[in-house]
C-alpha cells in the first residue's frame, strides 16, 4: 500500500500539468492528473489529501472544483493568474489562490504540506472519535 499523501492535478494545460507533477513527485507525493471537470469530479471519490487546480477549465473552472472538493472535506488549491476577485472568491470557499508565474513553485512547495498535514491531522481525528464512538456503543 502506497503511503504517499495523495494529490489530485487538474489541469488542461500540459505545461502546468508537468510543472505541478515535477514540482511534487520528487517531493514524496502520489499525484493523479484529472484533464477535465467530469474526471475531477471522479477522481474525487478516491478522497486525495489535497486537490490542485488550475483555474481556467473550459466549460468549469477551478473555483467549481474547490467547492465540490470542499462539499467532500478535501483541501483545494487553485492557481490563476493574479485577479483580485477570483482571490477573494477562492478564499470564501476555503481555498488557498496561488498565483501563476514567476513564484508559483516556491508558493506551491510552500502550501501542500501545510494543507496536507491539515487534512491528514483531521483525518487521524475523524478515526479517533469513531473509535471512542464505537466503544461507547459496544
Amino acid at each position: 500500500m502506497d503511503l504517499r499523501p495523495r494529490v489530485l492535478i487538474v489541469a488542461d494545460t500540459p505545461a502546468l500539468m508537468e510543472d505541478l507533477l515535477g514540482w511534487l513527485v520528487p517531493g514524496g507525493y502520489q499525484a493523479t492528473v484529472a484533464t477535465t471537470f467530469a474526471t475531477a469530479m471522479i477522481q474525487l471519490g478516491t478522497h486525495p489529501h489535497l486537490v490542485i487546480s488550475q483555474l481556467r477549465l473550459r466549460e468549469y473552472n477551478g473555483l467549481h472544483v474547490a467547492l465540490r472538493a470542499r462539499c467532500e472535506g478535501i483541501p483545494a488549491v487553485v492557481i490563476g493568474q493574479p485577479d483580485i476577485v477570483l482571490e477573494r472568491e477562492a478564499r470564501q470557499l476555503g481555498a488557498t489562490f496561488v498565483k501563476s508565474g514567476e513564484f508559483a513553485r516556491e508558493r506551491i512547495l510552500a502550501v501542500v504540506p501545510e494543507l496536507i498535514s491539515a487534512e491528514m491531522a483531521v483525518d487521524s481525528g475523524s478515526s479517533l472519535t469513531f473509535a471512542v464512538r464505537g466503544s461507547e456503543g459496544g
